[in-house]
């Protein structure tokens, strides 16, 4: 899902903190009783890209035979 959404060009994080009020957030979000929370993702546009100067793979990597 985070892989979909980057590739969708949005932002996410997968966040598990929040939990420490999971009872509040279930009531807030009406989760029904036979379900719940794992997490919270959210979601939205970046305020920016940073770009990254990656090294080459081949830097980077070794095959060892």
């Amino acid at each position: 899902m985070l892989l979909a959404f980057h590739q969708m060009g949005l932002g996410a994080v997968w966040m598990a903190g929040p939990l420490i009020a999971k009872k509040e957030i279930e009531t807030l979000l009406k989760v029904p009783a036979n379900l719940s929370l794992v997490c919270l993702v959210p979601v939205g546009y970046p305020d920016e890209s940073p770009q990254r100067n990656r090294k080459p793979v081949e830097d980077v990597l070794e095959f060892i035979r």
